[in-house]
């Protein structure tokens, strides 16, 4: 038999039930906070965590907008996209070309040419640039987010941690996922790096020919005559006439039998137990 006075220390198996009583002890709430927090176990209400649910929403579209006109104020001066060319400034620099009308014309008409195609490109540069870099800050801030609430759950207990926690760790978890696979379907690198090269490209056959219009030289130094030089720009154009835009289409039936929990694969298979 044994005796216990005030003075002596409670044991481990009194402190875990009196912290364990204290945690779900019933709270006084105000009638006000009734719809969102239960007073039996101090959890979130239904009705809290769709309104919960719906904040992280509004919050995570809140984001994507801001990032997308941020990025949109930026891309002038982190993409450098040059303007198009005016018509008197073009007429200008062919003045003093030695050439036929006509091989006036073709040369102007290539000039053009290469100017509407190097600005289909930077939209198309732009635009994968602005998703890359929405899908890559949603990444990070998501996972950090995540990252916090796993470590309070994991210290605590899935049991009994508050579960707003799960809730945003559940959400912030499908914020990376949807993100991260959308970079992956859509080939958001592969299709702004392609872009960015016709891109760049094209610029650079568009300054050669600003620099023949006033030396009747290549790039390499050579002289040639206008018609010669625009055999030699119909040879540029025609290796760089491609449009980069691809899609990883296998990726999606890839997802899709992820959450196919009745596809034979799928399903765990039972291994018989050796026979003594």
């Amino acid at each position: 038999m044994s005796f216990t006075t005030e003075n002596d220390p409670p044991n481990e198996a009194q402190t875990g039930q009196t912290s364990q009583a204290k945690l779900y002890e019933p709270l006084h709430l105000p009638r006000w906070l009734m719809w969102a927090i239960s007073p039996h176990n101090n959890q979130l209400t239904f009705l809290a965590h769709v309104v919960l649910t719906a904040s992280l929403t509004v919050l995570a579209l809140g984001s994507y907008w801001f990032m997308f006109w941020f990025a949109g104020t930026k891309e002038a001066e982190w993409l450098g996209t040059s303007q198009v060319t005016r018509p008197e400034v073009i007429q200008t620099a062919t003045s003093e070309l030695s050439a036929r009308p006509a091989e006036r014309d073709r040369l102007i008409a290539q000039f053009d040419e290469i100017e509407v195609r190097a600005a289909r490109h930077a939209k198309i540069m732009s635009f994968f640039y602005k998703q890359y870099y929405i899908s890559i800050s949603m990444i990070v801030g998501a996972a950090v987010l995540a990252s916090i609430c796993l470590f309070f759950i994991s210290k605590v207990g899935w049991e009994r941690v508050n579960n707003a926690l799960i809730n945003i760790f559940i959400f912030s978890s499908a914020v990376v996922f949807f993100h991260g696979n959308l970079m992956l379907v859509f080939k958001q690198e592969e299709n702004l790096r392609g872009n960015q090269e016709l891109y760049l490209s094209y610029l650079s056959v568009r300054e050669e020919m600003l620099s023949y219009w006033a030396t009747q030289q290549t790039q390499a130094g050579d002289t040639l005559e206008a018609a010669q030089f625009i055999h030699y720009i119909d040879g540029q154009l025609q290796g760089l006439n491609k449009i980069q835009l691809g899609f990883d289409t296998p990726q999606i039936s890839t997802l899709v039998d992820q959450f196919q929990f009745n596809n034979p694969e799928n399903r765990p298979t039972l291994q018989p137990s050796p026979q003594p």
